[in-house]
């Protein structure tokens, strides 16, 4: 019978497929904020030429357009992922499931063959009784 923690070691790289056991750390954002770019002028205010407003309002829109590059640019580095650390100490129910069927594959629980096997072993060794087997229900389970 294949032994649980060796099947659960060769289980690991289970979670570089899922991504169930791996926390994604994310880059920081060091460069200007959006809310320091300067606040937006009265394009409508009272007794300033068509020239000026005209002007004014050309500088809202470039203001407007720089705030949302910085808005784009933190995004950006907080969205990318700079690295990934396993926090799977204690193991996560995708994984134990997969440990268990890959557990399940390798275990021959067809207890009448077993049981056949064992009579066959004892009786080549001459005993004439032996124990009832049993499966033993640990094994089939993730550990808690």
């Amino acid at each position: 019978m294949p032994n649980y923690d060796d099947v659960r070691c060769d289980s690991r790289d289970f979670c570089d497929d899922c991504d169930s056991g791996w926390n994604e750390i994310h880059g920081e954002y060091d460069g200007p904020l959006a809310e320091d770019v300067e606040d937006d002028e009265d394009e409508n205010e009272a007794g300033i030429s068509e020239e000026e407003q005209a002007a004014r309002h050309q500088r809202n829109l470039e203001r407007e357009r720089e705030r949302e590059r910085r808005r784009q640019a933190q995004e950006d580095a907080e969205s990318e992922v700079v690295d990934r650390e396993f926090n799977c100490e204690e193991d996560c129910d995708s994984l134990c499931e997969h440990i268990s069927d890959i557990f399940r594959e390798r275990v021959d629980l067809d207890l009448k063959s077993l049981k056949q096997r064992w009579e066959a072993f004892l009786e080549d060794a001459g005993e004439a009784a032996f124990p009832e087997l049993q499966p033993e229900p640990r094994f089939l389970e993730c550990p808690a």
